[in-house]
């Protein structure tokens, strides 16, 4: 089962206002037709009572403030589970957004347009923080003990590759970042996590 489809550009518009200086998202106020009148004790609240009390609870106050375990900014639109940065595309953009968009610096909280490019799988592969469980600070780069050599590897199309062993850490790294700009990884690949 896939994930739901967000609402489209214009209804998010009509809900939320996107700031894209700052990244941020803030609910607008609501009219009756996003609301049903709904049973209560001994009768029925109006949907202009709920419209009122949506409006005094979330309209003008920023959306989208839980951040996950990943550093997304989640939340919901119309029961809708979604991220911002989706959100914030649609609404900029006025479509819908890709399949992948990447967070250029690397912060996922950080929804400036600025820091957000539509991109493949690839692509986000390839503007990835170092994992922590890297040793020699540069991905690609691990020490072969076997061999008493740094061996450097890539993924070019989702294959590894072996660029070679080296004798000194510095060779390697510079043969790995040679690597990384002759296929397309971006410059920010591998910083500190």
């Amino acid at each position: 089962m896939g994930r739901r489809a967000l609402p489209s550009p214009e209804i998010l518009r009509e809900l939320l206002r996107y700031e894209p200086e700052t990244g941020k998202l803030f609910w607008r106020q609501r009219n009756e037709k996003w609301f049903k009148p709904t049973p209560y004790m001994d009768g029925t609240r109006s949907a202009g009572w709920a419209k009122r009390n949506w409006n005094t609870k979330f309209a003008d106050k920023e959306a989208f403030t839980h951040i996950d375990r990943k550093g997304y900014r989640k939340g919901a639109v119309l029961s809708v589970n979604c991220c911002a940065h989706r959100i914030a595309w649609s609404i900029f953009h006025g479509e819908d957004a890709p399949e992948f968009i990447d967070h250029i610096n690397g912060n996922a909280s950080d929804n400036r347009i600025e820091n957000l490019r539509a991109a493949t799988c690839q692509d986000n592969a390839r503007n990835a923080k170092l994992y922590s469980s890297n040793k020699s600070g540069t991905p690609g780069v691990m020490w072969e003990d076997s061999h008493k050599a740094w061996a450097v590897k890539i993924n070019i199309a989702g294959k590894q590759r072996r660029i070679g062993r080296f004798k000194l850490k510095a060779d390697a790294i510079s043969a790995r970042k040679a690597a990384e700009r002759a296929h397309g990884y971006h410059p920010n690949h591998g910083r500190a996590a």
